[in-house]
Order: structure tokens, then sequence, then C-alpha cells
């Protein structure tokens, strides 16, 4: 079987892409087979010879003139210290005369890094770097072990092609597949996904022969992203690559994990400051100068620090900042979150009792939940954290919140457990987790579905179809995230019965899932009605994190006494006498400190004029050492 894609194009645009063009020279590298490859040769003008950065794409090596080089040098050939070149796929663009039917990608790359050892411009030290697709490639090049292969670095890729990748909790991501069938439709091999709906032998062999951490001999420089759909595998790769490679580069590999998405079909990418809806401006451009260290260090041989830097840098989104540690962060505590309906109102609470023992809502597969951006892989739909809130009163969904937090921090991979039943024979249960801004905002944090025919695994022995009106439980895990909720905000999680186009809406009869290998065909569709239990015990949510975040209604804010007025304003605001000489700070929806002082005559705070005009959360410990909070209007 043919190594099927898991992910796709990402290039990250710089400001001024299409501003300036470079003009390479034009090569053919040679194979082993006797074949030409074509290549883009970009060298520093003046001659001599350089460590070189090999770059293998299927989508035109023509895009960098225009895109640049990465690494941070762009367009700026003059101060390289590095060749590049860039190659086209065989079968793609200028390679496609040089198609074969038994395509060896990894001979390929070897080839060509042996090829470039041997020319004048070259020192003989040969890296690799791209994203995705191009960072794929270098897990194929590395596993032949070319000889002049020092170091790579694959950008937003898992080399495993799994069951699960293609069909998370059982069912097909319909928007991968049909994505990623049209950008490869010349070579094929998808028929094969959907010729296998459920995992078997067939999927063992593609899994044990995709995965081979233990034949990487260069030191690896993993950069992953948050809201990148890869995030699920790359804790365990990086692992394995730290205790399976070859023992003399298992201390070298490094991950970066930064608040990005996959990129490739949008505006979003690795490195670029807007994600989504959010804007991360701490994180813009970080991959650059991490990737340049990390390839000074081993191409270059700079004596610049990099062997100090601590195996794993992740990006604490909530807080905004970079944290250094060996391990991406999976919290062995975890808080217990029950669904439960309380003065009408759906709540995630540590309490155990509610109002009423289930709620139920509809799934109708052919008004299905729409997919509002996320880990997608799709041009008609947005990637990273979007809003979710008009999906709140929407038909077909159970919404469940939080009271406000005094903050809290999941570190690891939440764990979903519905108990649930239906009047059908099968149902999707899908979950949305999202951060719940002070200004209202539901941004999604993260999302999974599961079949529920799927109950017992899935194998086709696995399968188990629903008896209707009898309770099942379905539990499984969400992908591992970091983020931190500040204080005044919520967490929210949105069921519903599908998530449509990221994953294939169910037909809920019960029968063949994928009529003729279609990938999205609706044969006889039913309405479902599915109920939830929800009386404090049989549905919940457990989150990874810090033990002292257990008791979230410990953290629900009581009420304050005094408001800022006025309200909103301008240049600042006042609570009254009472609160004269406290101390207080001042934080925006982000969750960032913008302010800390203490209230002045009257309980006043001014000079505010700079902030931008928005939403505060304002927090300060009453003379009664109580703590308080408010909220505060900034307009222009």
């Amino acid at each position: 079987m043919r190594f099927l894609l898991a992910i796709c194009l990402c290039f990250s645009f710089s400001a001024n892409a299409w501003a300036q063009v470079l003009s390479p020279q034009v090569v053919q590298v040679p194979m082993r087979d006797g074949a030409n490859l074509a290549a883009d040769l970009y060298l520093p003008p003046g001659g001599g010879s350089y460590p070189t950065i090999l770059i293998q794409t299927p989508y035109d090596r023509m895009g960098f003139r225009n895109l640049g080089m990465p690494l941070g040098v762009q367009y700026d050939l003059s101060n390289s210290p590095y060749a590049f070149l860039v190659l086209d796929w065989r079968c793609f663009y200028g390679s496609t005369s040089a198609c074969t039917s038994n395509v060896n990608r990894g001979n390929d790359g070897y080839d060509a890094v042996e090829w470039i050892a041997q020319q004048s411009w070259s020192d003989g030290n040969v890296g690799t770097w791209g994203p995705s697709a191009l960072g794929g490639v270098q897990f194929l090049t590395a596993r032949k072990q070319p000889p002049h292969l020092v170091c790579a670095i694959p950008e937003v890729v898992m080399p495993l092609t799994s069951y699960q990748g293609y069909y998370p909790g059982g069912i097909l991501s319909t928007m991968f597949y049909q994505t990623l069938n049209v950008l490869y439709a010349n070579i094929g091999g998808f028929g094969v996904v959907l010729q296998n709906p459920y995992d078997n032998f067939v999927w063992d062999v593609v899994e044990n022969s995709s995965f081979y951490p233990d034949s990487i001999q260069v030191p690896m420089l993993l950069v992953g992203g948050w809201y990148d759909h890869n995030t699920w595998y790359y804790p365990e790769l990086f692992e394995r690559l730290r205790t399976e490679s070859a023992p003399a580069v298992r201390s070298q590999h490094r991950m970066l994990m930064g608040p990005w998405v996959h990129g490739g079909t949008g505006f979003a990418a690795i490195g670029t400051s807007q994600q989504g809806e959010l804007n991360f401006q701490d994180a813009a451009g970080a991959q650059r100068v991490y990737e340049r260290q990390f390839a000074d260090y081993h191409l270059r041989g700079l004596n610049n620090g990099w062997d100090t830097v601590a195996p794993v840098r992740y990006y604490r989104t909530g807080q905004q900042r970079w944290t250094d540690t060996t391990h991406l962060p999976n919290s062995s505590t975890v808080m217990r979150l029950n669904l439960v309906k309380r003065n009408g109102v759906g709540e995630l609470t540590s309490a155990t009792a509610s109002e009423q023992n289930e709620q139920s809502f509809s799934s109708d597969p052919m008004q299905p939940s729409p997919t509002l951006g996320g880990k997608t892989l799709s041009l008609a739909v947005p990637q990273g954290p979007t809003d979710h809130s008009s999906l709140l009163n929407a038909p077909g969904h159970l919404y469940f919140e939080t009271k406000n937090l005094d903050g809290l921090t999941l570190s690891g991979a939440p764990r979903v457990v519905l108990r649930f039943k239906a009047d059908v024979t099968d149902v999707d249960l899908c979950v949305r987790l999202l951060d719940v801004y002070p200004d209202g905002r539901r941004m999604l944090i993260d999302d999974g579905c599961h079949r529920a025919r799927f109950i017992n695994g899935f194998t086709q022995q696995d399968e188990q179809l629903l008896t209707p009106g009898s309770w099942y439980t379905l539990d499984w895990e969400l992908p591992v995230f970091f983020i931190h909720l500040a204080p005044g905000h919520r967490l929210g999680l949105l069921v519903s019965g599908s998530n449509y186009p990221l994953y294939n809406r169910n037909m809920q009869t019960g029968g063949e899932m994928y009529p003729n290998q279609n990938a999205d065909t609706l044969v006889n569709p039913q309405v479902a009605q599915i109920s939830l239990d929800i009386s404090g015990q049989g549905s919940f949510l457990e989150l990874p994190g810090p033990k002292t975040m257990l008791n979230v209604e410990s953290y629900s804010p009581k009420a304050s006494e005094v408001h800022p007025f006025p309200n909103p304003g301008r240049e600042g605001f006042r609570l009254g006498e009472s609160a004269k000489g406290l101390a207080f700070t001042l934080w925006n929806v982000q969750g960032r400190l913008v302010m800390e002082g203490v209230f002045g005559p009257m309980g006043g705070v001014r000079g505010l004029e700079y902030l931008t005009p928005g939403l505060y959360l304002l927090r300060w410990t009453d003379a009664d050492g109580k703590p308080q909070r408010s909220t505060w209007q900034k307009v222009p």
C-alpha cells in the first residue's frame, strides 16, 4: 500500500510574499533508476561551499520563488549561510515525466541527499525542512539513512498512517479524506481507506510499516501546533524518538509546540500571529528562530548553546508565554465535572445532583451541526479557534457550562464519558470544548466524536448496534492540549449528534456506513432522538490539571457589593470610598494582566486612555479579605 499522506500543504506567507521573486538555478537531480527530478537551487552569491537544506514538495517547487526560503532567510540569499534545493516529488509538476508505478520516496530522498553532497557548492552537510507532506517525506528519507543527512526539521506531521487517523472515534474524517483525495488524485491509493472502515489487519500492516522511530539516526526538531490535527500523536512520536531512535541521537531530538494550526487551506499557518479568531502575537515567527538555532548547531557546528536547550518548548495558551520542560504537559491528576441541569441551565459542576435525570436532543443527518473551525483541512472551513456562540441555542445541541473561574489550567488529554440512549440503532456523539470569555465569546479549544456502534472497539467483531431505548456509555479521550482559562472565563461543553463536514454524517439506520464506498452518501437517513443522562452521575468530563483546581465550585466568585463607575468609561473609573487603598489587578479578555496597583481616592483608577477599547476584568480583595471581581468596559 502506498504511503497515504495524513497531512497537507502548509506554507507561512510573509507580509511581502509575491512582492519579491527569487531566481534560482533549475537543475535535474539524477535518481538510481536513471530518471531525473526537477529542482530549484538557491545559492548565496560569491561562490563557496555551504551546508544545504533539502525541501521535497508535491506542491510545485516554483512556489518557493515567491514564498522565500525558510529559517529566516526568506529573500536575503546574500546573507544566507545555507544553500537550498527545492525538489518536485516524482510524478508531480516538473518531475511528472519521471513517474513510475512503484514510487519509493525514501529512495528518492536518499538519492537527492547524496547527490547534493557531491556538488562543489555543498560542504557535505545536508538537512531537511518542511511542513505537512514536506515533513512526511523527511521521515521517509531519514528512514533510508543517507550518510550525508545530518538533521531534519519536520513541521505539523505525523509519519504514522493509522486507522484512527482516518477514522477518529470510528467515523471517517470526511473533510480530510476528500481534501487529500483531490490533492493526490494522480497517485491514487485512497480507495483502500473506504474499503476498510473497520480496524483490521490491513491497518495493522499499514501502521507497522509507516511508524519506524527505531530507523531514525539523525536529530529531529518536531514543530507542532495545539490547533493541528496531528497533536493527538505528537507526544507519542516524540517519546518514541527519544527512546527508540539511534542511541547517539536520542538526547538530541527537540520539540516546539505553538498555538498554531496546520495551515495550507487559509491565512493561518505555523508562525502567523492570527490563528482562527484569536491572535498570538507573542508566538509570531517563533519557529523561525528555533529552527535556525537548531540548524546552525547541527549543520554549521556553531557553539550557540543549542545543546543546553530543553527537550520541549511549548506555548502556554491563555497565558501567552513559552515554557521549557522535558515533556509535553500531561497532568496525572484530574478534575471531574458532571453534566447536570440546575435552575433550568446546563452546568459543568462538581456537584452530583441535578433537577432532572435526562435531557434529549435531535440528530438530523440532513441538517447536521456545522463544523466551525478547529483542526480542519478544507478550503471551505477555517482552521483554528472560532466562536461557537451561534450554536448554543440551535436545534440539535445541548450545552453545559461552569460558573466563573478564578483561573483554570488544563494540561493533558480530556476524557469524555457520556451515558446515553437513542431511538435508533446507531448514532454519533460529538463534543466541543469551549473557552468562554467574559465578553460572551465561546472559543473552540478542542473537539471529538465517537460512533455508537463502536462502543466496544473498532473491529468488525466489536461492532454492536444499539437497542433503541437502552442505556449505553461512550468513553473516549480528546487530544492532548494545554490551555489556561484566565480569571473570569468559564469552560463550556457543547454536545451534538454530528460535526460536519469534519466528520462523516451518520445515516443512523444501522446499515452500511459508506454505501458504494462513498465518503459522504446519505441513503434513507433517519432522524434520531438522543437522551443524555444528566443525573450528575452518568455523564461527565474529566480534565487533567493541578490538584488545586479539583473543586471548580470553590472558584465561583461571590457577587461584589460595589461596581466600577462610569461603566462604560474612557479614562478610568471609581468604586467608592470603601475601596480606597485596596490593591487591584486589571485583566483583558485574553487573560493578560494589563495593570496592577492600589485604588486611589474614592476607590478611583485613572490614566487608562492607553488601553484598547473592550471588556476588562477587575479583581481586588475587599477590607474583609474577601476576593471581589467585576467587569469594566473601555470605550474609545
